[in-house]
């Protein structure tokens, strides 16, 4: 199949891209040119493609113009003093053995709050990575935990647009299925806070703890009312209020507050919105640096890439083609272990959340029994896969706001519990099944 050859390709492009350590953008160019060829050999002149990618890029605008309002929020909480008070605070009565189970539970309890990873990621999971950084624990641990708690709500939250976007192409109720997923994420919850409590109980972090909360003291002024621009974010998720205006009101209130209590300069603080914030102390820096538009130039960079990909694949209906195969793949590995394998293809090569939710339904609606059965399996599947893809826009994206790298992903227990134990439940009931027949 023409199909399953272009996909052989791209993954070994990208394959040796991992391997030799060449950026994954090499991987991605070549496949946007691939795919590109796939629709002119599938008889679309360069001019229709054209206006396949530039659809598909106009679709990733309002996530594009999210991302610009997340770069500068993240830049303004750290010249208010928002996050250097919480962590000054929080660091003082936190201990470092608790710091991984606590950044998975608080970004699981506002991931559930606000039905946004995301938005989680960058109020909540800068704040929890920070707290750990300056305690000494490991990134790559401290971004797993944050990346696992972000995307609990995310596929159970009764506001999140992903669980929303699953219930309409299923056909399925929305209140049904987060009641679902919630008795489904049980298993896997407990297991992966197990995880990060044991682990956290042999953690050496500590040592800086004294010296990077004297350093916050030193350089910032430290005001309760700085809890504000957090508070609010807080206050309007429980009122439903939309993301982007939340964080313009965050935003807001964070400059008002540099300006006044910190003293910043009206033209510092509009340079930060842009290159981020980076002070001159050296070991500030490595635990405050970041935020500002500039810091999401890789994640602007995926989205042009994943709107180009999303074009030229509903315009050619490259993945129709690949359709025939769902049912000998099903008989083999069980229709959820079909619906997972087809979520990793979908993932790696649109390179976000929303499209492969959408192509894995297009692909294993015809082997899944039930619409309930298979809203269920896209909300243990490909929801929390994308998350653990490098270069998806939903595993790239909450690490850059966090100054952490994609080394945490496969720390982001709860991604991986979350198909593993449905595809043991799913196995367990084919093999039953099979004795009573």
């Amino acid at each position: 199949m023409r199909e399953l050859k272009y996909m052989g390709v791209f993954s070994a492009a990208l394959l040796v891209c991992v391997v030799s350590g060449i950026s994954i953008f090499w991987a991605l160019g070549f496949a946007c040119a691939m795919f590109a060829m796939y629709g002119r050999r599938s008889g679309f002149g360069w001019k229709k493609l054209g206006k396949m990618a530039v659809s598909g890029m106009m679709q990733m605008k309002t996530i594009f113009v999210t991302f610009i309002f997340i770069g500068m929020l993240t830049a303004a909480w750290r010249l208010s003093g928002t996050i250097p008070y919480i962590v000054y605070y929080a660091t003082g009565a936190c201990s470092p053995k608790i710091m991984l189970l606590l950044t998975f539970l608080l970004c699981a309890g506002m991931s559930m709050l606000t039905g946004t990873a995301f938005g989680t990621a960058a109020t909540m999971g800068v704040i929890c990575v920070t707290m750990a950084s300056s305690m000494g624990i490991p990134l790559t641990w401290a971004g797993g935990a944050m990346l696992s708690g972000i995307f609990v709500g995310d596929r159970a939250s009764p506001v999140s647009t992903c669980a929303l976007l699953v219930a309409s192409i299923t056909g399925t109720d929305h209140y049904t299925n987060v009641k679902r997923m919630l008795r489904s994420a049980i298993v896997p919850f407990i297991l992966t806070a197990s995880i990060y409590a044991l682990t956290g109980l042999g953690a050496a972090g500590g040592a800086a703890n004294s010296s990077v909360r004297e350093l916050f003291a030193e350089s910032f002024v430290l005001n309760p009312v700085e809890v504000i621009p957090a508070a609010i974010v807080v206050v309007l998720a429980i009122a439903r209020v939309k993301v982007i205006i939340t964080m313009s009101i965050s935003i807001v209130a964070a400059s008002a507050i540099a300006i006044t209590v910190q003293k910043v300069d009206i033209m510092y603080l509009l340079k930060a919105f842009l290159i981020g914030f980076t002070p001159e102390n050296a070991e500030l820096a490595a635990v405050l640096s970041g935020g500002g538009v500039k810091s999401m130039l890789t994640v602007y960079a995926m989205l042009i890439i994943s709107g180009f990909m999303t074009g030229i694949f509903k315009g050619t209906g490259f993945m129709v083609g690949m359709s025939s195969i769902t049912e000998k793949i099903s008989d083999r590995i069980t229709p959820f272990g079909c619906v997972i394998l087809m979520s990793i293809i979908t993932v790696m090569i649109s390179c976000n959340q929303s499209l492969s939710t959408i192509l894995t339904q297009q692909l294993c609606a015809p082997v899944v029994l039930s619409k309930q059965q298979l809203a269920d399996d896209l909300n243990n599947s490909v929801v929390t896969i994308a998350g653990l893809i490098p270069w998806s826009i939903a595993c790239n994206v909450p690490l850059t706001m966090t100054g952490a790298t994609v080394a945490s992903a496969p720390m982001a227990f709860f991604l991986f519990l979350v198909p593993i134990c449905t595809l043991a439940a799913s196995l367990y009931k084919n093999r039953r099944t099979e004795k009573t027949a």
